[in-house]
């Protein structure tokens, strides 16, 4: 397995992502509102780091990145919301919860 930085630039927003054996952390992830620009940042890191794909899906991680985003929107935890860590081995609640808030938030946030 490998860890690293790797860095995605959208217009003029640089997004910065750390990557561990077992977490992936987009760094400002709230920057990126646009659900077509998360969807390609998260498939680009499952083809880079296949050992994700054991158990995350680019939905469900999609599903994560909204709610951190809402819940950053409404300053809620804001020093914890303003990042997205997808952890490989994400207990199923914490899963159902950003499933639930994706769901009733609307899309692009």
């Amino acid at each position: 397995m490998m860890s690293g930085i790797t860095y995605y630039y959208i217009e003029d927003i640089t997004i910065e992502c750390v990557i561990t054996d077992d977490n992936i952390q987009i760094k400002n992830s709230y920057q990126v509102t646009s659900d077509e620009d998360k969807v390609n940042i998260i498939n680009d890191l499952l083809e880079s780091f296949p050992w994700f794909k054991e158990s995350r899906t680019c939905e469900d991680m999609l599903h994560e990145w909204r709610a951190h985003n809402y819940l950053y929107n409404i300053k809620f935890k804001t020093s914890h919301t303003k990042d997205v860590d997808f952890e490989l081995k994400q207990k199923i609640i914490k899963r159902f919860l950003y499933w639930l808030i994706s769901k009733l938030v609307r899309k692009d946030v």
